[in-house]
């Protein structure tokens, strides 16, 4: 395509005086910068609307923790862990917003209530050895360094580890 383009200059800056030919490309380089600009512009309108189709989709997921009747009282953990975790897995090179784990897996945690319907450590750990583990590593394995991203995604899991997206980056917070 760029090959007919120089072509085309080619043929229409024949026979121009030098000045003309200047002038041919200067208003050549406009075209092209605006043609730039508009798809900054464009680029970041989709920007925008994937972040607010995220936050969107989170609210969603959120909302089906909270209508769980045995799960509400835990809500705030439950958020702390889900949200830490797929923020971990941002970190991981290989990994996207594709394998970041939804609500459904978390309201597994209602098989796990202990008596009085608590939430302990066995709760948690059930959860993950019983429904994370083997998605994570089915989603790490071909990767390199899978049982450093594993032990990276447990310790996000538990709350070992704090991550924080902020502007579009992702900053591990020391605890």
């Amino acid at each position: 395509m760029l090959d007919f383009y120089i072509i085309d200059i080619n043929e229409k800056m024949d026979g121009l005086s030098y000045e003309e030919q200047l002038e041919y490309l200067n208003d050549r380089e406009d075209e092209i910068n605006e043609a730039i600009e508009k798809w900054k512009t464009r680029l970041s309108f989709v920007n925008e609307r994937k972040d607010e189709i995220e936050d969107e989709r989170q609210k969603r997921i959120w909302d089906k923790i909270e209508e769980s009747t045995k799960l509400a009282p835990f809500f705030t953990e439950i958020k702390e862990r889900m949200t830490n975790l797929n923020i971990a897995i941002l970190t991981i090179q290989g990994l996207s917003v594709a394998h970041q784990i939804g609500a459904e897996f978390f309201l597994k945690l209602e098989n796990y209530l202990k008596s009085g319907e608590k939430l302990e450590a066995d709760s948690w750990k059930s959860l993950w050895d019983n429904h994370l583990y083997g998605l994570l590593f089915e989603y790490l394995r071909s990767l390199p360094n899978a049982e450093e991203n594993m032990d990276t995604l447990y310790r996000a899991y538990n709350l070992e580890d704090i991550y924080k997206k902020e502007n579009r980056k992702i900053i591990k917070a020391l605890v």
